[in-house]
C-alpha cells in the first residue's frame, strides 16, 4: 500500500469489492484521506472510521482475494507473507464477536426482484450494526419471497397462505422428481430443513420485531440466521443443477 494502491485492484474493482462486502461506497468523501485520495488512503480511513465488525468483514474479503491471487501467481508471494496472512486472520477473529454471522452475500446476489433486494439490504444492515436479532422478521419475509420465486420459476403451485415450510417441501419434491438430488443423505438433510423452516414461523411471530415481542437473544439469533443462510447457499447451488437439467 506504500505507493497508494491496494494489491492489484483498479479503482473500480476496489470500489466494487468494498460495496459487495459491507455495502459502503469507498469513493465517498468520508474516506478521502490524504491529498491523493488513493485506494490505500481510503482503506486506512475506512479502518479508522468504521466499527470493528465492518473492518473485520472487509479485511477477511481482502485476505481471501490475496490468498487466491497469490496461489495462482498473479500477486507476488514471499515466504514471510504466510506469517503475515496468519497474523491478519487473528486480527479478523479479534475484531469480531464470539459468534459470527455467515456470509450474507448469498442473499439476493443476482436477483432482479426488488422485494428481495430491499429485504437483503435491510437484513445486512441489521447484522452489520451488530443487531442480528433485528433481522429475524425480515429474514423470514425474505425466505417466503425467495421460496415463492423458486416455485414460480419451476411451475410449482401454491397460494398466498402457503406457509414457508410447505413451500420448501413442494420445492424439494420437485428437485427429487427432476433428478437433481443425487444422494440419500442430501435428501434427508433437505427434508430436515422443512421442519427447521416450520420452527422459524413461531420465532418470527413471537420472538422478533414482527410484533411487539421481547426479541430473541443475540447468540440464538446468529445461530438461526446462519442456518438459514447455509440453506440458501445450498439451494443456490442446487438451482445450478436445475438449469443444467433444463
Amino acid at each position: 500500500m506504500r505507493d497508494g494502491g491496494v494489491m492489484d485492484f483498479t479503482n473500480k474493482e476496489f470500489q466494487l469489492l468494498v460495496w459487495n462486502a459491507v455495502e459502503i461506497d469507498i469513493k465517498d468523501e468520508k474516506y478521502n484521506s490524504g491529498p491523493s485520495g488513493s485506494k490505500a488512503n481510503r482503506l486506512r480511513a475506512f479502518w479508522k472510521e468504521e466499527p470493528d465488525l465492518k473492518v473485520a468483514i472487509l479485511l477477511e474479503k481482502l485476505l481471501e482475494y490475496w490468498r487466491s491471487k497469490s496461489q495462482t501467481g498473479e500477486i507476488k508471494y514471499e515466504p514471510s507473507d504466510e506469517a503475515r496472512y496468519e497474523a491478519c486472520l487473528k486480527i479478523v477473529d479479534a475484531l469480531q464477536p464470539g459468534n459470527r454471522v455467515e456470509d450474507v452475500s448469498v442473499l439476493a446476489p443476482n436477483s432482479t426482484n426488488v422485494v428481495l433486494l430491499d429485504l437483503s439490504r435491510s437484513i445486512k444492515a441489521a447484522i452489520l450494526a451488530g443487531k442480528p436479532e433485528f433481522a429475524l422478521d425480515r429474514l423470514h419475509t425474505y425466505m417466503l419471497e425467495y421460496m415463492r420465486e423458486l416455485c414460480d420459476k419451476h411451475g410449482i403451485d401454491y397460494n398466498k397462505n402457503t406457509a414457508l415450510h410447505s413451500l420448501m417441501g413442494s420445492y424439494i419434491k420437485a428437485l427429487d422428481k427432476n433428478g437433481v438430488i443425487e444422494s440419500e443423505m442430501t435428501r434427508r438433510i433437505l427434508k430436515t430443513s422443512i421442519s427447521l423452516f416450520e420452527a422459524f414461523n413461531p420465532v418470527r411471530n413471537e420472538q422478533s420485531l414482527a410484533h411487539p415481542n421481547p426479541v430473541l437473544n443475540q447468540n440464538e439469533s446468529i445461530f438461526i440466521i446462519n442456518g438459514i443462510i447455509n440453506s440458501v447457499g445450498f439451494l443456490e447451488s442446487l438451482e445450478k443443477g436445475y438449469k443444467q437439467l433444463g
